[in-house]
């Protein structure tokens, strides 16, 4: 018998960028509401990537489904516990951000300098 914990999945059509995070018991499950997205409703269930993100797990609440990258809270675990970032960098604004400290792509940055 399968679990009804909710896990963490992220979902996209790759796996390196435009994915989402979800919190769903199955990855069946988490397929399915990542095509009622905004993002996803025009893919295909059989084309979406779905893996396993435990490292955010701690950050379900009961009845959110979807982690939000432009809710500030949502952004800071995103990035410090499961290696997101803005797709697109720019310095100026990358250097006044509050989690900069946490982003893999600024602190690349940083250290070629």
């Amino acid at each position: 018998m399968k679990s009804n914990k909710m896990k963490a999945w992220l979902i996209g059509r790759d796996y390196h960028e435009g994915c989402i995070a979800v919190f769903a018991p199955t990855r069946e499950k988490a397929r399915q509401i990542a095509l009622l997205t905004e993002d996803f409703s025009d893919e295909r269930y059989i084309d979406l990537r779905c893996y396993r993100e435990p490292r955010i797990d701690k950050y379900y609440k009961r009845g959110k489904e979807i982690m939000d990258f432009n809710d500030p809270a949502d952004k800071l675990a995103l990035v410090k516990d499961a290696e997101f970032y803005c797709l697109d960098y720019n310095e100026q604004t990358c250097a006044k951000c509050d989690i900069k400290k946490y982003c893999s792509i600024w602190n690349r940055k940083e250290e070629e300098e």
